[in-house]
């Protein structure tokens, strides 16, 4: 066992330390019988792991996944929408989800370090107000319901909660070229009204703060109980769980709360739980989303906006706006820099996503990320003024 505390100590420092081969080699993987081995993602998660499931959650779920099915992702005809649903709540569970690293037990670790109720409130109430609505979409579940995909759109901003039975457009912005889905699950299964699926990696968007915050979860599990409806598709509950970016995950939090600088992750979660590059040392927190929604029908892509005062100011526009945001607020402010995308041109908006997000993540892994996130805005204006 020394060689564990050993390692163990060398996870926790910032400094490197000699550490004693573990019995395998130091892969971070098991070896079977045969000589073969066997890597934690591979693992099926057992039924219901052991640890407090949400009450919310069906007894027996998260249960087995059933072997994959066979066949080609079914990417989406903007001209023929599948059985849809809206997000009625979408919160970060608290207790309960998927057994990731194949140890038979829950791993919810981001959600029992409180992020589930430091953004639940802000969460539900970007969804009652209509600022960010979250449209799923079933593709090809007729035709092989082994293997479907399930699509996620983000609909135009709106006023008021997200109701049942009504029609719903897409936001141009969030389509992708190659998919058109802004994130899509392939392959999964229906069986006796619940649906399977799994993922390698994804970046799955959030309403939050007025607008949208992004989790990067790897090792993805997903789950999700249906019923098909005339009018859509009723989700009854659905769970997203795996490994979350550490550095994503501070983003979201310091980057949305009006916070000078970001912090560290473990002023407020934390060691991490997850270990994804098999080194022996975590790397990750596992994490899991909650959603729930009604029948909807998508009735296509919404223009885009032509009105001279709305979605039309330029780059330099936009980052004298966010410059104001930044002054006022001594720091990131996400209500104020979303009134900024809000009347950014396409071009414009799709900068100025970048540049909010790639100063925050990069500084917030520095030991100063006040100065850091300083000197990185000027060059990032730069950038934003070539466009």
């Amino acid at each position: 066992m020394r060689w564990l505390v050993l390692l163990l100590a060398a996870c926790s420092s910032n400094t490197p330390q000699e550490v004693e081969e573990a019995p395998d080699g130091g892969r971070g993987v098991d070896e079977t019988p045969d000589g073969g081995v066997t890597d934690a993602a591979e693992i099926e998660p057992a039924p219901a792991p052991s640890g407090t499931q949400d009450p919310r959650i069906p007894e027996g779920f998260p249960a087995p996944f059933p072997a994959q099915g066979q066949g080609d992702p079914v990417h989406p005809d903007l001209n023929q929408w599948g059985p849809s649903a809206i997000a009625t709540d979408v919160e970060v569970l608290s207790i309960g989800g998927f057994d990731v690293d194949g140890d038979g037990v829950v791993d919810n670790l981001a959600g029992e370090r409180h992020l589930g109720r430091m953004t639940a409130a802000s969460m539900q109430k970007t969804v009652d107000d209509g600022d960010a609505r979250l449209l799923v979409e079933l593709r090809g579940h007729q035709q092989n319901p082994d293997c479907f995909s399930i699509n996620f759109y983000y609909a135009p901003r709106g006023e008021g909660p997200p109701e049942e039975g009504v029609a719903y457009e897409v936001d141009p912005v969030t389509l992708t070229e190659e998919s058109h889905a802004v994130m899509a699950l392939h392959c999964v299964s229906l069986v006796d009204g619940v649906i399977y699926g799994r993922a390698d990696a994804i970046q799955f968007k959030v309403p939050y703060q007025n607008s949208w915050a992004t989790l990067d979860f790897s090792r993805v599990h997903f789950q999700a109980g249906i019923e098909l409806e005339s009018s859509g598709v009723r989700l009854r509950w659905a769970i997203l769980g795996g490994a979350l970016s550490p550095a994503r995950l501070v983003a979201t939090i310091s980057g949305r709360t009006g916070a000078a600088s970001a912090v560290d992750y473990r002023d407020f979660l934390g060691e991490p739980d997850q270990d994804l590059d098999g080194d022996g040392c975590p790397d990750a927190f596992s994490g899991v989303v909650w959603l729930e929604g009604v029948p909807a029908t998508i009735s296509g892509v919404a223009e885009r906006a032509t009105d001279p005062g709305v979605g039309s100011a330029s780059c330099a526009q936009s980052r004298d706006c966010i410059q104001e945001c930044l002054v006022l607020h001594e720091g990131l402010h996400w209500t104020c820099l979303g009134e900024c995308l809000a009347g950014a041109s396409a071009q414009a908006r799709d900068a100025v996503k970048a540049l909010l997000d790639c100063p925050v993540i990069h500084c917030a892994k520095e030991p100063d990320p006040g100065a850091c996130m300083a000197s990185s805005w000027p060059q990032s204006w730069n950038a934003c003024a070539d466009l």
